[in-house]
């Protein structure tokens, strides 16, 4: 599994190699990741795009190459599934499928933990933002727990003091409400993704009940 910046290609996931990271020459993954499907090299000595690539010239000596890109929801590639070999290979169809299953699997993991992390950095915005408003009145009420016990014989200055009380009960109670309206929207969401299938791939399990 690899990531391609514009400058470097990060082998984040490998098998069969302790290669962690390469420029981006084309022919392998930075040219693979601008395709719009199946990418496959059968022998990368004898293909111009590749012969000259460090792990076909170097002492690695791939020669097969064949990857999927990992493409976002929105339709942007990130890199690439890809697998290798020292000997020319050419993969079948079915290959191809299962080839492209597992980019999809491995895209859909990459875009549930990102789902994660927004979702984690969000709730601490809320919990930050939160905070910051109810330290305000929070702090305040002491104070004016102070201003009336020196003013116990000053009823118009109890009365302002007791409505600014109120205004800070409220302004916690509608905090706190706008709190859990957010985490109650949150549990409720749900996002499914629709794809088409064909029905005479899947396969039933018939059982037979035992008979006396």
């Amino acid at each position: 599994i690899t990531l391609v910046d514009s400058r470097r290609i990060w082998f984040k996931s490998r098998v069969g190699m302790d290669i962690q990271e390469i420029g981006r020459e084309p022919g392998l993954c930075a040219s693979a990741i601008l395709s719009n499907g199946h990418y496959e090299i059968e022998d990368a000595r004898m293909d111009a795009h590749t012969r000259e690539h460090p792990l076909v010239t170097g002492d690695f000596g791939l020669r097969f190459y064949a990857a999927v890109p990992l493409t976002t929801i929105e339709g942007h590639n990130l890199g690439t599934l890809s697998v290798i070999d020292k000997k020319p290979r050419r993969l079948s169809e079915e290959e191809k499928e299962v080839l492209s299953d597992l980019a999809d699997l491995v895209m859909d993991q990459m875009e549930l933990q990102l789902q994660e992390r927004t979702a984690i950095n969000h709730h601490h915005k809320i919990l930050n933002t939160t905070a910051h408003d109810l330290k305000n009145p929070v702090s305040i009420m002491p104070l004016l727990a102070d201003l009336i016990m020196e003013n116990k014989g000053n009823p118009a200055a109890i009365d302002d003091i007791s409505k600014q009380i109120k205004q800070a009960g409220r302004r916690m109670a509608l905090t706190i409400n706008e709190l859990l309206e957010n985490a109650i929207e949150g549990a409720g969401n749900s996002h499914l993704r629709l794809e088409k299938i064909d029905l005479k791939a899947v396969s039933y399990t018939h059982l037979t009940l035992p008979t006396k």
